[in-house]
């Protein structure tokens, strides 16, 4: 981004050291309740008694999600049951653990007719065909059902089901997965991200590690408005920032860091917008005082195609916690909807969010894109134009491009896995976006846990709909398998194996240098 106040900007960052920033989790061997499944696991059971994490953070998750928790109330017409584990592992005891993996049930609430419930319905058993998310009071009342102990899998569109119910009590119980990672907030949430980013880049710093140090420079930089010294930094930056001649490309972006999506929240900055939010923070005096989660972040300018913005949604699914096994999975651009044009502080050609460009009118320009079909390109296309077209050189999209996004995901990991509730039944599916600077250079935007799976194109709805299938295919073979799953996939790319020793485990992503002897 080389702006001429950067010197401004490197002479504020305040060090916060953060040594302790990883785990070692070791895995256990256990004798299943039945015969004919015999595997290497952790036992829920085991883990849920001793309530602890294994991890140097003072972050703690059982706290946290007491602290949010509505336990005892009604959620979706299921009733509540404090027995429910008791319940399931009595089933497993009565019948083939094994013919009830292959059954293939799978809870989940979302609406009839939407894209992962199609999915679950053509692949899998619904375990509870009745229930939904947004159902009346009536209709809740009408099912109150009790949870299937049958039930394998659970794929919920509510990324705080554990708030509502309680994990190792009343849901994922022993031999049951659960797609939702307590502790994810931590890269999900924009102003924990930023936070975990910097603890996470000064850790390596302090241990003179400066390879890997480099490597982690993928965010663009940011400032917790609500955070009193991050607020103090941006207004000093932002003084000096003003005094030079008046810019005619936009520098910042402003944005909600939590609880807004679908481009609400974001406004571009201009000198002008510089200025407003000076006015608004009193020129820094309201620093500590107003706590609204607001976060500025220098604006990447991103690469044009057609003259138009795009940025990347990918897919990252982290299949286990305990042992950590993650993987990317490709997806495909977004394009705003209208052209860009020098200066522009217009949200149609600098947003490109799929609700913003459904429910915003376009055309009036001729430049602007009509349909959802221009709105995105699926990676092949993307391939073929950088590199048909001499944009950049033959091998770039899979030896480069991919691997900075695969670099970056194995990073995001690392720096937060030590907040994750270390339970062996979780998993989840992240939607994850980045963007593409002129120098061809990938920069992390934000992950979102629950990523809409909207299918707005064909071609959309053909990769989400095997994205969904092959990773719950990927629970069941963990569920009937263990942790000696193979987990071969041409579509899944692995970017994080713990299983295996030493620095091999990242796969060549990561600099050697950080790789740390006892840690992920």
């Amino acid at each position: 981004m080389g702006i001429s106040f950067k010197k401004a900007f490197i002479a504020l960052i305040s060090i916060n050291i953060f040594l302790a920033f990883f785990t070692y989790y070791k895995v256990t061997r256990i004798t299943t309740p039945n015969e004919d499944l015999q595997t290497e696991t952790v036992s829920s059971r085991e883990f849920l008694q001793e309530r602890v994490i294994e991890s140097k953070s003072e972050w703690d998750v059982w706290e946290y999600m007491s602290q949010h928790a509505k336990w005892d109330k009604a959620h979706l017409g299921l009733r509540k049951n404090s027995n429910y584990c008791r319940e399931v592992e009595q089933y497993n005891q009565q019948h083939s653990l094994t013919g009830r993996i292959r059954e293939r049930r799978v809870f989940t609430e979302y609406k009839f007719g939407l894209l992962v419930r199609q999915v679950i319905r053509n692949h899998f058993v619904d375990a509870h065909p009745k229930v939904r998310i947004h159902l009346t009071e009536a209709e809740k009342a009408a099912l109150n059902q009790p949870l299937d102990p049958r039930i394998s899998v659970f794929f919920t569109k509510n990324e705080v089901w554990h708030h509502l119910f309680k994990i190792g009590e009343d849901v994922v119980c022993e031999h049951q997965r659960y797609n939702h990672i307590p502790g994810a907030e931590h890269f999900c949430n924009k102003d924990w991200l930023v936070m975990n980013f910097k603890d996470y880049r000064e850790s390596f710093k302090q241990l003179d590690r400066p390879k890997c140090a480099e490597e982690i420079d993928f965010l663009p930089e940011s400032w917790n408005l609500d955070q009193e010294q991050d607020c103090r930094d941006f207004f000093v930056l932002a003084e000096d920032y003003l005094k030079e001649e008046p810019h005619s490309e936009v520098s910042f972006i402003k944005k909600a860091s939590r609880g807004l999506h679908n481009g609400k929240g974001i406004a571009i900055l201009d000198d002008a917008g510089i200025k407003g939010v000076i006015k608004e923070y009193d020129g820094g005096k309201k620093c500590g005082v107003r706590t609204k989660p607001i976060q500025i972040q220098f604006y990447v300018h991103s690469y044009l195609v057609n003259k138009h913005k795009f940025d990347f949604r990918v897919y990252m699914l982290i299949a286990n916690v305990r042992p950590t096994i993650a993987f990317f999975h490709d997806g495909f651009l977004r394009f705003a909807m209208k052209e860009y044009k020098e200066g522009s502080t217009e949200l149609g050609s600098n947003i490109t969010n799929t609700q913003l460009a459904k429910t915003t009118k376009f055309g009036e320009d001729p430049g602007d894109y009509t349909t959802l079909d221009q709105q995105m390109w699926n990676f092949t296309q993307f391939e073929e134009h950088m590199e048909g077209n001499g944009l950049a050189p033959r091998g770039w999209f899979k030896n480069d491009f991919k691997k900075q996004m695969k670099r970056i995901m194995a990073h995001l990991i690392r720096m937060s896995v030590d907040k994750y509730l270390n339970h062996p039944g979780l998993f989840e599916l992240f939607g994850c976006d980045f963007v593409l600077d002129s120098n061809l250079k990938v920069y992390f935007i934000e992950a979102n846990n629950s990523p809409a799976f909207q299918a707005t194109t064909e071609e959309k709805g053909r990769i989400q709909s095997q994205l969904i299938k092959e990773a719950l295919d990927m629970q069941f073979a963990i569920l009937e398998n263990g942790i000696n799953t193979d987990f071969t996939n041409k579509q899944f790319e692995m970017i994080i194996d713990e299983r295996i020793d030493g620095p091999g485990r990242y796969f060549g992503l990561l600099d050697d240098q950080c790789y740390v002897e006892g840690s992920l």
